[in-house]
């Protein structure tokens, strides 16, 4: 995966930044930054490029179900970065489809591991194959008290896909309403981890005065469809002085996007 300023600055775009003071650090080659969500680009190019055929799934019953970005290293600028893929692990959920578990680790030229992905698609053409059922899970309630100590409220753009894919992510759910209606929407849907990386504008600016070196690990459960021209809220609950905090993400209409969602951050010096 070979990067440049203008692809760092197009994923920076892609996940809404703009013009803003705030945001200059990630959108103007001057003293640039990487957004920290742009990790997930190496992956999920290389899942959507290679793993898919290589696996023989049909992108129509294909969806995003979790993801985890855990970040050993700053994001250098520019350079190029070497990913491989593991299939962890399929589970068999019925008629429900299969879960397929699959982590990828990113290093660069020099073998240093940069970040790592977890990730949990649905293939929901591939149940009841007599696998293993997996792990159980439950949604995560927000902590007490219900008041989220923080909120940032942020506008999907209704072009914000087509934008968006061009960081990697191909998948022609996002920008073709042939193969949408096909896979069950009735519109092209914005990319479950676009939400993420708006989900992580927010807990930038909240906790971490928008430095991405702050950030640790994010990640999230996608539960509900995001149609471009949305509007994403993240509202977080820092839950211990170690920098953990929890939060989630709901539309215009209070439809919750993500949830078990968490951000491990790193506290300034006191």
């Amino acid at each position: 995966f070979i990067y440049d300023d203008d692809r760092v600055i197009l994923y920076a775009l892609g996940v809404g930044l703009g013009s803003e003071k705030a945001d200059l650090r990630f959108v103007y080659e001057k003293h640039l930054q990487v957004f920290p969500t742009f990790g997930t680009m190496p992956f999920i190019r290389g899942f959507i490029d290679e793993f898919v055929p290589a696996a023989g799934i049909n992108l129509h019953h294909l969806l995003h179900g979790e993801h985890r970005l855990v970040l050993h290293k700053p994001i250098p600028a520019r350079g190029s970065l070497h990913t491989t893929l593991v299939w962890k692990a399929a589970y068999d959920k019925g008629d429900k489809g299969a879960v397929l578990q699959v982590n990828g680790f990113s290093r660069d030229g020099g073998g240093s591991l940069l970040f790592e992905n977890r990730s949990l698609f649905i293939d929901r053409s591939a149940g009841n194959f007599s696998g293993e059922r997996g792990p159980g899970s439950s949604p995560a309630t927000p902590p007490e008290p219900l008041a989220p100590p923080f909120r940032v409220s942020l506008e999907t753009a209704p072009h914000q896909a087509a934008l968006f894919r061009l960081s990697g992510d191909k998948n022609p759910l996002h920008i073709d309403p042939g193969f949408a209606h096909e896979a069950g929407f009735d519109t092209p849907i914005l990319h479950g981890l676009c939400s993420l990386g708006f989900a992580c504008r927010g807990v930038l600016t909240a906790l971490c005065d928008n430095d991405p070196s702050r950030l640790v690990s994010i990640g999230a459960r996608f539960v509900n469809v995001v149609y471009p021209g949305d509007r994403l809220i993240t509202e977080g609950w820092p839950t211990d002085a170690a920098g953990a905090c929890r939060f989630r993400t709901i539309n215009q209409s209070s439809e919750i996007i993500l949830t078990n969602a968490s951000a491990e951050i790193q506290l300034p010096p006191s």
